[in-house]
């Protein structure tokens, strides 16, 4: 995949199984699949994130399942990682009630306001 302004000495990086990271120390943003994220959950590499947004949150499938599981198990070792889940038909009350009380002040929920989605209200506890 090429793209202007994406890869090593960029901004937005990328990461996707069979392909080399193309991503460095100037990377702000990295991209990534719902298969690496649960390979990094597991073995605690998203303790170098601070933020962690999942788009999509809706589309129910067993990889989204075993992300929020496990996120919910271990963001309690990452007191800095915040958790951001976007979506246009979540329910934020469920989100907010699955990871309960003791991460209220770090998982957000974005849904769209207007049509086009171009801005995104955010829930939180």
């Amino acid at each position: 995949m090429r793209a202007p302004g994406l890869g090593a000495g960029q901004e937005v990086g990328l990461r996707y199984r069979g392909e080399a990271t193309r991503q460095d120390p100037y990377t702000k943003l990295l991209f990534v699949t719902d298969g690496i994220l649960i390979r990094w959950i597991v073995s605690g590499e998203i303790g170098k994130f601070s933020v962690i947004v999942i788009d999509e949150a809706h589309e129910q499938s067993s990889n989204m399942e075993l992300i929020f599981a496990l996120l919910k198990y271990k963001m309690p070792l990452y007191p800095r990682l915040r958790l951001v889940i976007a979506s246009a038909t979540v329910d934020v009350e469920k989100i907010c009630n699955y990871f309960g009380d003791g991460h209220s002040r770090r998982v957000f929920v974005a849904q769209p306001t207007e049509t086009m989605g171009t801005r995104f209200l955010i829930h939180d506890r």
